[in-house]
């Protein structure tokens, strides 16, 4: 959850900033009932530690790298160790915002140390989509689903290490037949430019009114502003 809010430092005008949930294990326990922040493995990256233990995580993806998963049997292991349903989401929307400082980067995810729990990924960070970058690769015609299966990709953004469990998954023909149909559905749903224009406007409008003190402020300009917004709006028509 976040809002925006107009900051005053010692009754000096501060102009907006955004007051945002930290992702962190309280955060994980009040948005999931029953975990406690005490009893939970958060790791980012290929598996660095921030609360817990990764051994369990390690070894999952020990077995994926020497494993196919095109066998059922294969892919079973692996999904009962991950939640399918919200790896696919994770993945659908950071494909489709084009999100180009990942997956080698901001990569957070968590398993509670309850019975039956899976792992599950963390969506944060994401201010390189939806054309932050238009002359580099960042743009509404980047191919980010091929971007996120390659093998060979570089240090950064995109090295081997963070497209394996995608890429392994994506063997498997029941794992991309949901892939597909979860995507076919948000292209239809959420994606879609009316919906997108809609949330889009609604934010706009929320803060439209204190644009102009914030970019005195901070010596900005109301009509870059404004193509910024455009820019955004544009992506997800073309997107």
């Amino acid at each position: 959850e976040y809002r925006p809010a107009v900051v005053y430092i010692n009754g000096e005008y501060w102009g907006i900033h955004n007051i945002r949930e930290k992702v962190n294990e309280e955060f994980l326990a009040s948005n999931n009932p029953g975990v406690d922040p005490d009893e939970l493995d958060e790791l980012e990256f290929g598996g660095d530690i921030i609360e817990g233990d990764n051994q369990e995580y390690l070894d999952m993806i020990n077995f994926v790298e020497n494993n196919s998963l095109v066998h059922t049997d294969n892919y079973l292991v692996v999904s009962n160790q991950i939640d399918i349903e919200n790896f696919i989401d994770y993945y659908v929307i950071q494909i489709f915002i084009g999100n180009t400082d990942w997956p080698g980067n901001n990569i957070k995810f968590w398993k509670s140390h309850t019975d039956g729990s899976k792992w599950k990924w963390i969506l944060f960070d994401t201010d390189f989509g939806f054309g932050l970058f238009p002359t580099w690769s960042s743009n509404a015609y980047h191919n980010t689903l091929q971007f996120a299966l390659q093998s060979n990709g570089p240090g950064w953004p995109n090295p081997p290490w963070s497209t394996l469990l995608f890429r392994k998954l994506m063997e498997n023909s029941n794992f991309q037949s949901k892939f597909i149909n979860h995507f076919c559905f948000y292209l239809n749903a959420r994606f879609t430019p009316e919906y997108l224009n809609n949330h889009i406007s609604n934010i706009v409008e929320n803060i439209s009114s204190e644009m102009p003190n914030h970019i005195d402020k901070w010596n900005g300009n109301i009509f870059q502003w404004n193509e910024s917004v455009n820019s955004i709006i544009e992506f997800g028509d073309i997107r």
